[in-house]
């Protein structure tokens, strides 16, 4: 007999101050698989482990006490998340550099950060973002850890990537990859001529099940990065049993939307707005 495969969700709950809500319980939670109930048949509620990827924009475009700030913040991140997650750290614009492989070795991780406070924004107009986001992806396929992330640093532009839109958006979807944006803030990127470019990321984001943080200064980086790491360590892991697949066309598996509600906890006593981040959905394979 072969086993079915659990579907498995990692779900982030915000009370309507965007603070992280612990202590719910599987039965805190209803889960619609394309509208049809689903009982919930795995949970967890503990801090799990995590392989990330940090991909730091470097283009001209960039400003220049940027690079500066993330090097300075990204270590008290990393040192006041879970001790077991791994990292690698990348950097961008029209071309790529590795700055360490993923690990969970400290001394390798804060190496790759001394050569980030070394660098400088590159000369050109080329930003390869879209390509940059493919090539986490990727990178965590050697993660270890089951919970995987991508944090994207960057005004969130992109002129020059090879992959399109559309394909990068498939390849979230497939990844399970929660997806975190630290946009740069700024009145030259909020222009009109960005604006678009921008909801490209945040777009991926929303389907990845992740979220978008914007900042201007070292202390609302600093703060992004804070959320991003309460973000992780707070999520609740949500498993089910899916339907079979009904897609028509045999050699495509097929994506299915899927909506988890969450309630008030019966000793609650007073009811908070409380929002639910997980990703939009899965592929149901035949």
């Amino acid at each position: 007999m072969v086993e079915e495969k659990k579907v498995i969700f990692d779900v982030t709950v915000l009370d309507n101050y965007g603070r992280v809500v612990s202590g719910l319980t599987a039965d805190n939670f209803k889960l619609n698989d394309e509208k049809e109930s689903k009982p919930i048949t795995f949970f967890s509620a503990g801090s799990e482990a995590a392989s990330i990827a940090v991909l730091v924009d470097v283009s001209a475009s960039m400003p220049l006490p940027n690079l500066s700030a993330v090097a300075q913040e990204l270590p008290g991140f990393i040192n006041k998340a879970n001790p077991k997650n791994e990292y690698s750290i990348f950097t961008f614009s029209g071309s790529f550099q590795s700055l360490n492989s993923l690990t969970n070795d400290r001394e390798a991780i804060m190496s790759g950060l001394r050569q980030l406070t070394a660098k400088k924004p590159q000369d050109g107009t080329k930003t390869k973002l879209f390509d940059a986001v493919k090539l986490g992806l990727e990178s965590l396929d050697a993660g270890k850890n089951r919970k995987k992330a991508l944090i994207v640093i960057s005004d969130a532009t992109d002129n020059s990537s090879k992959i399109k839109f559309e394909q990068i958006k498939w390849l979230v979807r497939e990844s399970n990859v929660l997806l975190y944006n630290l946009q740069v803030d700024s009145p030259r990127l909020t222009s009109s001529g960005f604006a678009d470019e921008r909801r490209l990321l945040e777009e991926l984001t929303r389907i990845s099940g992740g979220a978008v943080f914007k900042y201007e200064t070292s202390e609302s980086l600093s703060e992004g990065l804070v959320r991003i790491a309460l973000n992780l360590q707070y999520q609740y892991v949500i498993g089910f049993l899916p339907s079979p697949s009904k897609a028509k066309d045999k050699d495509k598996d097929e994506w299915r939307k899927v909506k988890i509600k969450v309630e008030y906890p019966a000793n609650e006593k007073v009811k908070r707005d409380m929002t639910v981040i997980a990703r939009e959905g899965y592929y149901a394979t035949r």
